[in-house]
């Protein structure tokens, strides 16, 4: 890092930082946030929640209200034994059920207490390999982990790292606030069922729920990778990599224990996980450095795989993935997404 280079890095470490004093979140108000009637175009407001546990059984679930007024439905169940099954689909419209209850086609969050519970509910027809099932899947995400906000939360290096490495101007800044978004976190657990061909089974996992809003154009973000561990001692982990045409290589994330977070200050980057944008490496090693000094290596298997695409214009592949860190192993997701065409002006 030059001289030049380290003097913006600290003058963006302090505007970090007294942007953060300013910021005032109301953890009720972001937990139910809604789309106000006026959104825009790119307007956005997606829960997404997943699940891992010891037995194999897998789960993802996402719904993302839209400023057009359209809902993205996701929802994919694996069965050890048996295969993986997913519903996805683009809905005219949300079900209107009430202020903390987000809901469109078959699937279902209700918020029952902010930052510390909320229900999911789906019910319908997934598509398997070879077959189609109908499913009825029900249980509750709780949680005695705190909400990690991204806007205050996550280390500063990183963010004033990626700052100082482009050129400021009156229209990048501009930009920059343009793309702000609420991004939240929460570890914690899913307990509950689901019921298929008349056999209920009954689920334990460990979970992880992810809330953001904000201005969310596909065509923006060039590419991301973003991964969560759920280990064996019952702590989680947390790594992405964000490449926007105005800031490169912003690496975040930390591992949560119950009694304390461990930020990550740096760590791999793109070109040390993900150089041939073509191919998503089912299969690699990256490392994050810790706020505490620690180096943590991290390897990471896919298990099985889905492919999304957003707006024709962005690829996201949902790696369910195995772990080995830290002398444990984890079950959880790596996500990796790509423009893969500019969307038409």
């Amino acid at each position: 890092m030059g001289i030049k280079q380290k003097i913006k890095y600290a003058i963006a470490k302090k505007l970090i930082e007294k942007r953060r004093k300013k910021l005032d979140f109301d953890i009720s108000q972001v937990e139910t946030y809604q789309l106000p009637t006026n959104a825009k175009e790119h307007d956005n407001n997606s829960f997404y929640f997943t699940g891992h546990s010891t037995d194999g059984h897998r789960f993802l679930a996402r719904l993302a209200f839209r400023g057009v007024g359209t809902v993205e439905v996701w929802f994919a169940l694996f069965i050890p034994n048996r295969g993986l099954y997913n519903y996805k689909k683009n809905i005219d419209k949300p079900n209107n059920k009430g202020k903390n209850i987000f809901s469109s086609g078959p699937l279902t969050f209700t918020c029952i207490e902010p930052a510390k519970k909320w229900n999911i509910d789906f019910e319908g027809e997934l598509e398997g390999e070879n077959e189609q099932i109908s499913v009825k899947f029900s249980g509750v995400f709780s949680s005695d982990y705190p909400v990690i906000n991204f806007s205050t939360d996550i280390h500063p290096a990183p963010m004033a790292r990626s700052l100082s490495q482009e050129t400021w101007s009156k229209s990048f800044f501009a930009k920059l606030k343009e793309s702000d978004q609420v991004h939240t976190e929460q570890c914690g657990k899913f307990v509950g069922s689901y019921s298929l061909s008349g056999e209920t089974v009954h689920l334990s996992m460990s979970s992880l729920r992810d809330h953001s809003y904000g201005k969310r154009d596909w065509s923006f973000m060039e590419r991301h990778i973003w991964i969560i561990i759920g280990l064996d001692d019952g702590s989680f982990f947390n790594f992405s990599i964000v490449d926007y045409p105005i800031l490169r290589n912003l690496v975040t994330g930390f591992h949560i224990k119950k009694d304390e977070i461990i930020r990550v200050v740096d760590g791999s980057t793109f070109g040390d996980i993900w150089d041939n944008k073509d191919t998503i490496p089912e299969d690699f090693t990256f490392f994050a450095q810790m706020e505490n000094g620690e180096k943590i290596l991290v390897n990471c298997s896919f298990d099985l795989s889905l492919t999304w695409i957003m707006d024709n214009v962005y690829s996201i592949t949902e790696g369910l993935a195995s772990f080995e860190l830290l002398g444990m192993k984890g079950k959880g997701i790596a996500e990796f997404g790509k423009l893969t065409k500019n969307r038409k002006k």
